[in-house]
């Protein structure tokens, strides 16, 4: 899935207070579409750190690339992240050298796995309340 991280500028409130924070727009059907609940969670959460923002972006773009890869093998949403945890922990490229997802991930280093884990389960919490 095609994506571009960009600069936003954000009107917050009506006193002109403008927040400059990156915006993730992905491809569909030809467009660019901006993840508005990921805008609205760093509108929230503007202090964040640009680590953690990173962390964050690149988290979610892992598992847009693996939601892709992956299009309908899994029913429940439980079952996809535990399957995108464990895509993190062990990579994708099997014993042979193949990875017929076609995503060719090497694993990842614990402590960089439970990072991206952490922001993308954050998020998730913040987006299921």
């Amino acid at each position: 899935m095609n994506r571009t991280k960009v600069r936003a500028k954000t009107v917050i409130d009506n006193t002109g207070k403008i927040l400059e924070i990156p915006i993730l727009l992905v491809e569909r059907h030809g467009e660019s579409i901006p993840l508005w609940s990921l805008h609205t969670y760093l509108v929230k959460k503007h202090n964040m750190s640009k680590t953690k923002q990173d962390r964050l972006f690149q988290a979610i773009g892992l598992l847009l690339d693996y939601i892709e890869a992956n299009i309908s093998i899994f029913k429940e949403p439980k079952e996809l992240f535990a399957s995108f945890s464990q895509a993190l922990y062990s990579g994708t490229i099997n014993e042979k050298g193949d990875d017929p997802s076609e995503l060719y991930w090497l694993p990842k280093r614990i402590l960089t796995m439970n990072h991206l884990l952490y922001e993308l389960s954050t998020f998730s919490d913040w987006m299921h309340q």
